[in-house]
């Protein structure tokens, strides 16, 4: 079997393979794959060959079958080598879905945006209701190391992209939710903002709503912006059909905080909001973010530039945000595209955005990190951005 993308999810799959005998080729296209500390481990497993820096696709090819990781597209050319030779192509999450426990069922969670906050919730609102349970997929942990430690659960909360699914035919969870609303087959329960469905969102009462059964008010949820009270939702009825009462996913909802560099909330400082958003690497990801705001704003934007014009921010920031500061190697650009429709400053130093940000703001306005670029022209991911962020708040 062949292997295709060492991240965490593929030494798990690979080391899976070799448990149960079969020789493995696995391989990445990068020098430093993202679990490259676990390779020497994996290559010291019997009947495991590991490369990295390139795929080798006659071995490919000639494999009985190949695992793709998370986030390897289905073109990619090894495994469109592997499509040519008609072998068998599966995910890591088929495969390590197959292996888990005898018992263990699932609640898969994908769409466009708001996966990994709603997988984790309801991981929460699972084990806040007595069961056994815990992320997986996408965050977490991957099936193919839950199967390989033999944990059991009574319930995995599992996030899984498009490309995982396109070659998952044995993926069947018990329950799955769509984070942005498409048709579907099967039996379903519709979440709304607008209007009475099976969970609903009662904006003149300000209350989340599961049937007649009032779950929260809108304050007492911990999450900012209207598309994270429909993931609220969404998790709601999941678990809901998990067999969680009412009662109990309410105080879930209440005591859910949000996760790191994810609409964080900082501290208030004076007044003034931060929030941490530094996973927002793209522009659809600062739209939800400045969606989600209700006060006065200064964005800062900036850092690797990914080739997305940032002139569709303008008609949402004209009217509400104070500033945006550009920084970053994608500064000039964001000068040029925002520059004239909003107020807008230069930014050197990650601490001197900071600084900026700190005079800009007035009491009562919020200071939005939502970068909707790529972190690697300042620092080594996105996380240690929004780490540095927040230390410098917190030094404040």
């Amino acid at each position: 079997m062949a292997v295709v993308g060492l991240g965490k999810s593929g030494v798990a799959a690979a080391r899976l393979l070799a448990r149960e005998g079969v020789r493995v080729y696995a391989s990445d296209g990068s020098d430093h794959p993202y679990a490259a500390g676990a390779l020497d481990a994996l290559r010291a497993l019997p009947g495991v060959e590991v490369e990295v820096g390139r795929h080798d696709l006659a071995k490919i090819r000639a494999a009985a079958g190949v695992v793709v990781s998370p986030g390897v597209p289905p073109d990619a050319p090894p495994v469109a080598a592997a499509r040519q030779a008609k072998g068998a192509i599966v995910s890591e999450l088929d495969l390590g879905f197959r292996a888990l426990a005898d018992g263990t069922r699932c609640i898969a969670i994908t769409g466009t945006n708001g996966k990994t906050t709603t997988t984790a919730l309801v991981a929460h609102l699972l084990t806040v209701g007595g069961r056994r349970a815990t992320a997986g997929g996408n965050i977490g942990r991957p099936l193919a190391d839950i199967a390989l430690a033999g944990d059991r659960y009574d319930w995995l909360s599992v996030e899984v992209s498009s490309f995982q699914l396109h070659d998952s035919p044995h993926f069947t969870p018990d329950i799955g939710i769509v984070t942005n609303l498409a048709p579907a087959r099967g039996r379903r329960a519709a979440f709304s903002l607008r209007q009475p469905a099976d969970a609903w969102y009662e904006a003149p009462a300000g209350v989340l709503r599961l049937g007649s059964d009032v779950l929260a008010r809108r304050e007492d949820l911990h999450l900012l912006g209207d598309h994270n009270v429909a993931n609220a939702l969404a998790a709601a009825l999941a678990v809901r059909a998990a067999g969680v009462p009412p009662g109990t996913i309410a105080a879930g909802l209440r005591s859910f905080q949000p996760l790191p560099h994810r609409l964080e909330l900082v501290r208030d400082v004076e007044g003034v909001r931060w929030i941490n958003d530094s996973k927002a690497t793209n522009i659809a990801s600062t739209v939800v973010a400045v969606e989600a705001m209700d006060r006065p704003f200064v964005l800062l934007l900036g850092g690797r530039h990914k080739g997305e014009p940032y002139t569709r921010l303008a008609p949402l920031l004209e009217n509400r945000c104070r500033l945006v500061i550009a920084y970053g190697e994608s500064g000039p650009i964001v000068e040029q595209d925002l520059g004239g429709r909003v107020p807008l400053e230069r930014g050197t130093t990650f601490a001197d955005v900071i600084a900026r940000a700190q005079r800009a703001a007035k009491r009562g306005d919020a200071v939005l990190l939502s970068p909707a670029c790529s972190s690697y022209d300042m620092f080594k991911n996105y996380e240690e951005r929004g780490a540095t962020f927040r230390r410098l708040v917190e030094a404040m």
